[in-house]
């Protein structure tokens, strides 16, 4: 995979790890091998919501399957949208973010010339409405060399003044 030649300053961790930003072309290589994503749309409430999704690239865009309500909803009100792919596979792991603008597609022609018919969902509602994501900005980013953990994860704690965890 091509970079862009350099790294973020300060991203040496001092344990052998480093974070080089990838070019737009390497990090739509990525997204192409990849199936599972994270739609991130502005709630009801103004606060961030993530939805896990499968989703297809094609011609530089992103497809999504999905069903009536909640997240097309949410899209109607605002289109503004990120969508975030990563892989935490060693040697190396590394994230994509595509910032973009969502909207449903109806037409049968460009439903057909997606191939998001095709896409199969790891919901158990499968969806038959159909998204397509056109992205205004792609960054990409790998994290090499990372020490392994050698001990246990952080657990998270109960916020104070919530109900949340």
């Amino acid at each position: 995979m091509r970079n862009t030649g350099w790294t973020l300053p300060g991203a040496d961790s001092g344990e052998g790890g480093s974070i080089e930003v990838v070019s737009a072309d390497d990090a739509w290589g990525l997204v192409q091998a990849a199936d599972l994503g994270r739609l991130c749309l502005i709630g009801v409430d103004e606060a961030p919501d993530v939805f896990p999704m499968n989703y297809l690239a094609r011609d530089r865009q992103i497809y999504c399957r999905t069903s009536e309500g909640g997240k097309l909803n949410l899209i109607g009100m605002n289109p503004r949208v990120a969508f975030e792919i990563d892989s935490g596979d060693s040697p190396s792991a590394w994230s994509v973010v595509i910032r973009g603008v969502a909207w449903r597609i109806d037409d049968p022609y460009d439903i057909s010339d997606s191939g998001i018919r095709q896409l199969l969902s790891a919901s158990p509602t499968g969806g038959d409405v159909f998204l397509r994501i056109a992205p205004l900005t792609i960054t990409g980013r790998r994290f090499s060399s990372r020490r392994h953990r050698t001990t246990e994860p952080v657990r998270s704690r109960r916020l104070v003044g919530t109900d949340e965890a």
